[in-house]
């Protein structure tokens, strides 16, 4: 008995074991503080958990470990520590339970639509083009069944293929968000948000509303709260669809729980809640409610 406390004494006194990330890509300049200095890092360079980076030069940088991954889009500085105990505590909210079903939505069997598929782009086209859309609406398709038959390394070549060849920029931006849907399927979060972050569909276009929810939840992951918020608040301007609002002003909720924004979060439930009591939104919003 005394050799079992003993090393539960010992246990307790060790430092906790620091996470190690290795910076997996980067733009723009990264540098570690050491000793009052700033030491530019590589891809492939590990930062512990315990020290500081600096993003500049309109930087964006992916970190990954075995524990977690970490995206900066931003230029700042961040301290590790607080950017892990802060994801620690997203992950603890549980939002994923309350998107998983929506996200496997996403690539769905009425994705495989033989004849909407871009028909927003071939009724803009002449005639003569009709031919071109056909083959892209077939990239497009096989693309999307590679996608659902967990083919991803097809799925993206597919999706490449066809936003280099794209007619129009509706076209390019709907090839870009499936890359990102692979991306994020993958768990390459980073390049999945790094995607999302440079194109910004119209809200007429088939697929804006799945582009609100991935890069939503990608922006919260990342603990872009505010990027989050304006993102959503541009969806509710413009959406007619009372479940989807719902959702959407739940995910609100959890932002202005991470800016610690506590009377916008309530309000943010209440409108949530308002729109259907009785809906599974609804509840979860009443349930959320109680826990502030």
């Amino acid at each position: 008995m005394k050799i079992i406390l003993a090393i539960i004494f010992i246990l307790s006194i060790l430092p906790a074991f620091a996470l190690e990330f290795e910076v997996s890509y980067l733009e723009g300049i990264l540098e570690l503080k050491e000793n009052n200095k700033w030491i530019e890092l590589e891809e492939g360079d590990v930062i512990k958990d315990t020290q500081v980076v600096k993003l500049s030069d309109n930087g964006f940088v992916e970190l990954i470990s075995d524990e977690m991954d970490l995206t900066f889009s931003k230029d700042g500085v961040y301290p590790m520590s607080k950017i892990v105990a802060d994801k620690k505590e997203v992950f603890s909210w549980g939002m994923g339970d309350i998107l998983l079903a929506k996200l496997n939505q996403i690539v769905s069997e009425e994705d495989l639509r033989s004849e909407s598929v871009m028909g927003v782009r071939a009724n803009k086209k002449e005639k003569e083009e009709l031919e071109w859309i056909d083959e892209s609406e077939q990239l497009l398709e096989e693309g999307i069944i590679c996608l659902k038959e967990g083919e991803y390394n097809n799925a993206i070549e597919k999706f490449i293929e066809g936003a280099y060849s794209a007619i129009d920029v509706l076209e390019e931006e709907e090839y870009l968000f499936y890359q990102a849907v692979v991306y994020e399927k993958m768990n390459k979060k980073g390049k999945a948000l790094k995607i999302l972050l440079e194109i910004k569909p119209d809200n007429k276009a088939e697929f804006y509303q799945d582009y609100v929810l991935i890069k939503g939840h990608l922006l919260i992951e990342n603990l872009a709260f505010t990027d989050a918020l304006i993102l959503f608040d541009e969806y509710l301007d413009i959406s007619e669809n009372k479940e989807m609002k719902q959702l959407v002003k739940i995910l609100s909720f959890y932002c202005y729980k991470g800016l610690n924004n506590v009377n916008a979060a309530i309000k943010s439930l209440d409108s949530a809640y308002k729109i259907d009591p009785k809906s599974d939104y609804g509840i979860k919003a009443l349930k959320l409610k109680e826990t502030i």
